[in-house]
């Protein structure tokens, strides 16, 4: 491991003549859905990593049977959260499982498809710039590029091409981040567990930005995959869209005033997005999330 890797030292990698090649980690989280389903899982499953461990979120107990006794019978790593706990006490949870064994840890969402040959694109990133200690890959849904993207105070908008750096003004989704260990000292949680699911990868990124993280892209394209809600309109499909709206209002709103960052500004893009909910559903109802 090169655990104790100090700024001051470039050649930390290399060691009498031949280059150490860092021990990578990664943490996959998942939620009411078989782990050998998850596209993202089955990749990194099938690679030799230092360390893999499957954080499950899993509400349903046949799932989350069936996944512990998958992991077992592969030796992969698995922790079960008792239900759905959260998005950061998850991350938290895998991180911590394997922080020590590990010089860098990955994190992969359950629907995040990897292109072939991206472990040497890692691999080459982290040799190369070995000072980094988080880094970003470029993750692309059906509309374009999802991540990174630029933050204007407390919004987001997607950025029109890939860009060659990582600045203040941007920000990123978790899935596909790699993290090196040593950055969580004094065995503070890096992700913050007061959010549930919505804006915690925007808040660790404009947190650690304002720590002075080292961040860098490197060069391989994720494709995220979103189950799409709109689609069906039926009463119980309403409960689990306004539930699911509810609850971004209360992360989003936490994001910002945790960053300080402009309240009534948010609040007015959170009353433009009921509108469009309310639209689309022919009902008042998303009104009583603000």
């Amino acid at each position: 491991m090169l655990k104790n890797l100090a700024e001051d030292n470039y050649d930390s990698f290399i060691q009498m003549g031949k280059i150490i090649t860092p021990e990578i980690g990664v943490v996959t989280v998942i939620y009411n859905r078989r782990c050998d389903e998850s596209i993202s899982f089955n990749t990194v499953s099938e690679l030799h990593f230092s360390e893999i461990v499957l954080v499950d979120n899993s509400s349903e107990k046949v799932i989350a049977d069936y996944n512990m006794e998958f992991c077992r019978r592969h030796h992969i790593g698995y922790s079960s959260m008792g239900g759905n706990r959260g998005l950061p006490k998850a991350y938290n949870r895998g991180f911590e499982l394997i922080e020590q064994k590990v010089d860098y840890i990955m994190l992969l969402d359950d629907d995040t498809g990897i292109p072939e040959g991206w472990m040497n694109s890692l691999l080459t990133a982290v040799l190369q710039f070995p000072l980094v200690e988080i880094f970003i890959p470029y993750v692309y849904d059906s509309k374009g590029l999802l991540s990174p993207c630029r933050r204007s105070n407390c919004l987001f908008f997607r950025l029109s091409q890939k860009p060659d750096t990582f600045t203040s003004n941007m920000s990123a989704i978790n899935s596909g981040l790699v993290i090196r260990t040593n950055i969580r000292t004094n065995n503070d949680q890096l992700f913050d567990e007061s959010q549930f699911l919505d804006s915690v990868d925007h808040l660790f990124i404009f947190k650690q930005i304002q720590i002075g993280r080292k961040f860098q892209f490197y060069p391989v394209d994720l494709q995220q995959t979103f189950f799409d809600s709109s689609r069906n309109r039926t009463e119980d499909q309403l409960d689990r869209v306004y539930a699911r709206f509810s609850g971004f209002v209360k992360d989003y709103l936490y994001f910002c005033r945790s960053c300080s960052l402009n309240v009534f500004i948010a609040r007015i893009y959170l009353i433009f997005r009921a509108i469009k909910l309310n639209l689309r559903y022919r009902t008042v109802r998303f009104f009583h999330a603000l």
